[in-house]
């Protein structure tokens, strides 16, 4: 069971990822309340001390302006994750507000790259945004946002929208979105604050379920021969 552990622990961290690149622009309706489970005895003594520390864990919250980048350009492109009949959150409103006034060439060349390459249903948002996250934390940093060089070493995902990586160039340049990341910033840490509780008490439970903790460190040894 260990050997799974690293890939759940992918799992919990990428579905934060995703609620923090995209979630922050999901709506902000009201949840409706569920009765929480209440946890065996057993459990309680088998969840880790109350001083949980995340980075112990391999887990950390970091603030990526290049993903705050692909976020924003492929919301010029008609990503929408917002469910019907909901209200957007305040942050993607004012990413809209802000773009409201993008070149449309360069909006309808954005949108014709993110139709074409859009995921059948039944995808899901985060299946759609996914592909571009890959492709966000593949590029250089701003404001070259350099793109890898075609690859088989790549992930398949990220290759069906490595095309994408111009566009996003040419929208982080010509958008204005370099003046605002500042803002934008600060709004994705405080997303990135909201979301840090849930995400320890989800690997709490991953832990407490496995019995054991992930190993978060490898070593290796490499045998040198001295010259002859």
């Amino acid at each position: 069971m260990k050997k799974y552990l690293p890939k759940i622990l992918t799992v919990v961290i990428t579905v934060s990822t995703m609620s923090l690149a995209s979630g922050i622009a999901y709506s902000q309706g009201t949840p409706t309340p569920t009765p929480a489970s209440r946890p065996t005895g057993a459990q309680l003594q088998q969840r880790p001390a109350a001083g949980f520390d995340l980075a112990d864990y391999g887990v950390e919250f970091q603030s990526d302006r290049r993903l705050i980048i692909m976020m924003a350009a492929i919301e010029a492109a008609g990503f929408d994750p917002v469910a019907s009949g909901r209200q957007p959150s305040a942050f993607r409103s004012q990413v809209r507000k802000d773009l409201a006034n993008l070149d449309p060439d360069l909006r309808s060349r954005l949108r014709a790259f993110y139709e074409r390459n859009k995921l059948p249903a039944p995808a899901t948002a985060a299946d759609q945004a996914a592909r571009y996250v890959s492709l966000a934390l593949a590029l250089g940093q701003p404001p070259t946002l350099d793109a890898p060089e075609r690859s088989d070493d790549l992930p398949g995902g990220l290759l069906e929208v490595l095309d994408f990586a111009p566009l996003v160039r040419e929208f982080y340049r010509r958008s204005g979105i370099d003046e605002r990341l500042v803002s934008y910033t600060r709004a994705y840490q405080a997303e990135g604050d909201r979301l840090r509780p849930p995400a320890a008490e989800l690997i709490r439970s991953v832990l407490t379920y496995l019995h054991t903790r992930p190993i978060t460190t490898s070593s290796e040894r490499v045998l040198v021969k001295a010259p002859a």
